[in-house]
Parts: structure tokens; sequence; C-alpha cells
């Protein structure tokens, strides 16, 4: 099942702290309708159809429950294959977007989001990999000013959908 046209979506690749997703899934409930996407390894809550063990199901979505508040409930998240999800987000005309930093990478400020807008979110201490990173058609990286050279994912997403949401709102899309 694809997403409704010109409604975001969030990508969460091999993310491993079932807190960081649960922050992920309140900020997105917060700033707007997502459709979220798990690939990967990445931890998810209790789902129609789950394929998990029942009791490792509900384990992860009580764990995940502490963090996102019931966030869960309020959206409609998928499980998927990244590439399978990346080539049908593209064949729906999604601009695929990663959130990390890369030579290659813009600063958030500069961009501009498209009506239709996937952002990718990757592995904690590794990011989005390089080959992952061929896939997309930008990179936005969030200017670190202090003292730290990096973020942490649940942060970096708020920052990131953030300014997603502002720019979908404001452009009138």
């Amino acid at each position: 099942m694809m997403p409704e046209m010109n409604k975001p979506v969030i990508i969460m690749h091999d993310l491993r702290s079932i807190q960081n997703v649960g922050a992920i899934l309140r900020t997105a409930a917060c700033l707007g309708d997502f459709i979220v996407y798990c690939t990967g390894h990445t931890p998810y809550p209790l789902i129609e159809g789950d394929p998990r063990m029942p009791h490792l199901a509900a384990k992860q979505s009580r764990a995940m429950a502490k963090t996102s508040l019931g966030a869960e409930n309020m959206l409609d998240i998928r499980i998927g294959i990244l590439g399978d999800v990346l080539d049908e987000l593209r064949e729906q005309g999604y601009d695929m977007v990663a959130c990390e930093q890369d030579a290659r990478s813009i600063t958030l400020g500069s961009w501009v989001p498209q009506a239709r807008t996937a952002v990718l979110f990757g592995n904690e201490p590794q990011g989005v990999e390089g080959g992952i990173l061929d896939q997309m058609d930008r990179i936005v990286e969030i200017p670190m000013h202090g003292n730290k050279e990096s973020l942490n994912v649940a942060s970096a997403a708020a920052i990131c959908l953030h300014h997603l949401t502002e720019s979908l709102i404001h452009s009138n899309i």
C-alpha cells in the first residue's frame, strides 16, 4: 500500500534504539500527518499482521510506548525492505532525502522540500550507508556550530521534520 499523494514520509533504517524510534514517532505525531516506514533492523510498534513472535512484538511495543506516549497509534506505520520502499516511493514521484553528514550534503536551511518528500534517517553510530546515500535525490545536513560534531538521531529527526513541516505549511503545498 503506497502513501497518499503529497503525504510526507519518514523512513527509519537500521535504527537500534527503541527509545529513539519512539521519540521520532512522537515528534512526527506532533508535527503532522506522516507515513512512517521502519526498515532493516529498526524496531517498530505492534502493527496489523505483525510478523514477529507475539511476545517480542508486545515487549518492543511496551518499551516504545514509554517514549512515543501513544504516537504509535496516531501514525500510519509500515514495515518494509528499504530497496523496495525507495523504489515504490520514487515511482510515486517522491523526492528522496537523507538527513546525514556527507561531503555532498546541503545545509538544512537551504533545502526547499517538495510536496512529495520522503526523509531517511539512519543507524545511530554509522548513519546512512554510502550506497544508500547514492540513491538519494539530495542529502541534507544540520550545521553544527558547537563543540560536538553530531546529534542523536531523534534530535536530528525533530529538527529536520520541523523544517520540512514548516516549509510545506508556508508554501501552501
